[in-house]
This record gives C-alpha cells, structure tokens and sequence, in this order.
C-alpha cells in the first residue's frame, strides 16, 4: 500500500523542499467550484423531526441553533410524521486529504487524473503529529482574537484531537433522525466525527483518506465543549513546516487505516 498526496508540481516541489502544505477545511469543500473535488455535503449531518408533535420549547431547542428561526412559547407543530428538515449545522473542521492507494497505477486515478506529481508520505503518525502541533498555535491564536478576556483559561484546558479515517463512501444520510423516543436525550450540538469521513459513492475512485482536527476545551463550569475553530468563514491555512517525511520516490506504507463506520441511530 501507498499512502499519497497527489498534487500540483509547484505544491510538490514546496512540500518537499520547504515543508509547505495547504490544510483545507470541510466549508471550503462544500463551495469549491472544481466538481471534482466539491462535496456539498460534506461536514456535520443535518437535524429531521419525524415525530407527530413539536412543541416551541422542542422546536427552539432542536432547529434555532442551525436555523435561527424562532417559535413563540404557545405554539405547536402538528406535523403528523411529514418530516421537518433543518439547516446543516455550519461547524467547520481542519481537513487534509490524502489517498491510500494498492499500487502505482491507482494514483493518477485516485485524483480524477488530474494531478500530474504527487509526494508519498512515509511516516503518517509523525507528519500528522507535526501539523497537529502547527494547528494548535492556529487554534490558541484564535481563541486570544475572539474571546482574549477567557482564552488563558480557554487556552489552560485546550486540547486538539486529531481523526483518521478512511472515507466511508455511501449515499446513506447523514441527518441526525429525531422522533418522541428519543427527543428528550437528544442531544443537539453532539457532533459525530464520522460525518467528516463519509462521502457519496460517485467519489470513490478518490481512495481517499482524511485527517480532521477537532478542537475542545471546558467551559467554567466543568463541562467539555467542542470549539467553534476554525471559524465558519475560514477556508484554509498555509503552514511551512520544515522537514517533513515526506519522498518523491515511491515507498510503500503499511500503516493501518480503518474505514470511518456510519454512526449508530440516536
């Protein structure tokens, strides 16, 4: 097996000789005009009520978030089964995209055969601990730009989760189904790292294999809390990182990747 990155010459040549990489974010890849590489539905799964009866209370709690769409206290949906759809939650992610391909052959494909060069990573654990660290200090400086009166503690209790999954490709939703047997432990701003990792089966020639950073920090009160980082609008970030162990040459990697499994119903 070989784990690869196909790529731009010019991107190539600065990755190997600078430590130059582009970390995308899951946002960018819903809007990117290229219809090979955008993902409309990339990122977290949408919300549904399938229940018979929504009340305000439930309503604001389930779909306001995302919507931002108010109901008045005495109101109440009788939608009798027919489904209400929310907005896709707009939580944005650091993303980057790599392929696990069998053989030699497969990497030009793995890329729609668009790439012309690519680089092989040869030490996967390393060059993701390497790009971890370099997000963090994105992520401390975020904190200090947008909330400088808490980020020490903020800063104190933050932790950066790295996820790598191969991409589960199926055209199974990613929506989130709630009915009245489990509206009261749902839990609406539970995210699930597996919507990072799940895309339709028109990109599976890709082989692609994905790495997503999650922020979270507690809050004062005690609790866990994932962090808004980057912020929604945030497209990408372009780091230099010195060495990195990356090769031109073909070299195989054995590292073991596991296909991200579609989340259990709520």
């Amino acid at each position: 097996m070989y784990i690869v990155k196909t790529i731009e010459k010019k991107y190539r040549d600065e990755a190997l000789n600078y430590g130059k990489i582009r970390i995308g974010t899951i946002n960018y890849y819903r809007k990117i005009e290229d219809d090979k590489r955008q993902d409309s539905n990339e990122g977290l799964g949408n919300i549904i009520w399938a229940g018979k009866e929504l009340s305000a209370k439930d309503h604001n709690r389930l779909f306001t978030p995302f919507d931002h769409v108010r109901l008045n206290d005495s109101w109440t949906i009788k939608n009798d089964g027919i489904q209400l759809i929310g907005a896709y939650p707009n939580f944005n992610a650091y993303a980057f995209c790599f392929s696990q391909v069998e053989n030699i052959l497969q990497i030009k494909k793995s890329s729609g055969r668009k790439a012309s060069h690519w680089y092989f990573i040869t030490d996967l654990p390393e060059f993701i601990n390497i790009i971890t660290k370099a997000i963090r200090k994105i992520g401390e400086g975020l904190i200090w730009k947008y909330d400088a009166e808490n980020a020490p503690h903020w800063i104190r209790n933050l932790k950066v989760f790295d996820v790598t999954y191969k991409i589960n490709y199926s055209d199974e939703p990613k929506a989130r189904i709630v009915t009245e047997k489990n509206l009261g432990s749902f839990i609406t701003k539970q995210f699930y790292p597996q919507d990072f990792h799940q895309k339709g089966t028109s990109f599976e020639y890709e082989k692609e294999v994905r790495t997503v950073w999650i922020f979270t920090s507690i809050d004062k009160a005690g609790r866990v809390q994932p962090l808004q980082l980057p912020p929604p609008d945030t497209d990408w970030e372009d780091l230099t990182l010195g060495n990195l162990p990356i090769s031109r040459w073909c070299k195989r990697n054995n590292f073991p990747l596991k296909i991200a499994k579609s989340k259990l119903p709520d």
